[in-house]
């Protein structure tokens, strides 16, 4: 069973992919979150697609850099702040993932906005193995062993191409995920995959705004 935690499509504004495009590489064995930002419609575009086998999700710029809520049935305001959004996102049933934490190029929180997620409690997932860019996830797995978080590889992908380049792996075929609580089961016993093999692509302007 794989699972890659933080994908993007054509509604995050910064890539191309339809939901047909995802829906097609989309194994049985596989899960993936949709993880646009500021936006989840394309998410349960996808996940009407393949049942069972998507999460809603959405990458969030809390204004001290970025968070992922996972499992979510409605958006997440930006520029809330990072404690308010992680919050917010907790509210809504969802877990809290750290996406490319310690990448200050990329809206990481650092380490001590993961620190401070973790002393309120507020964080459950730490993204260490990004497939864009690698120089930075040693110091966020770090954090994550120090803390007792649960860490996970993702693709981050914007590309469909992309998917899979980097996700947890967990023995046996696709199971059925009942609740959040047993994802973070299933997370916790898996292996990480990486393959750093898809760089960062500049898009000039927006392809469509959030939604």
């Amino acid at each position: 069973m794989r699972l890659d935690l933080h994908v993007h499509t054509y509604a995050s504004g910064d890539s191309t992919t339809r939901p047909e495009e995802l829906a097609a590489r989309i194994g049985p064995d596989d899960v993936i979150a949709v993880t646009d930002h500021h936006a989840i419609v394309a998410a349960r575009e996808v996940a009407a697609l393949v049942p069972g086998q998507v999460i809603v999700g959405e990458e969030i710029d809390t204004g001290a850099g970025e968070l992922i809520g996972l499992g979510l049935d409605a958006r997440v305001p930006p520029r809330a702040g990072l404690l308010e959004t992680a919050r917010r996102i907790r509210d809504l049933g969802g877990l809290v993932l750290a996406p490319h934490p310690t990448d200050p190029a990329r809206r990481g929180l650092g380490r001590a906005g993961l620190e401070r997620l973790a002393d309120d409690g507020l964080l459950d997932l730490v993204e260490v193995a990004n497939a864009k860019r690698v120089a930075w996830d040693r110091e966020a797995a770090l954090v994550a062993r120090e803390r007792g978080i649960t860490q996970v590889a993702a693709s981050d992908a914007h590309v469909p191409e992309a998917l899979f380049a980097s996700y947890v792996e967990v023995a046996g075929p696709r199971c059925e995920i009942r609740g959040l609580t047993e994802l973070l089961a299933l997370l916790a016993r898996g292996a990480l995959r990486h393959a750093p093999r898809d760089p960062v692509r500049p898009w000039p302007r927006p392809v469509v705004p959030g939604s």
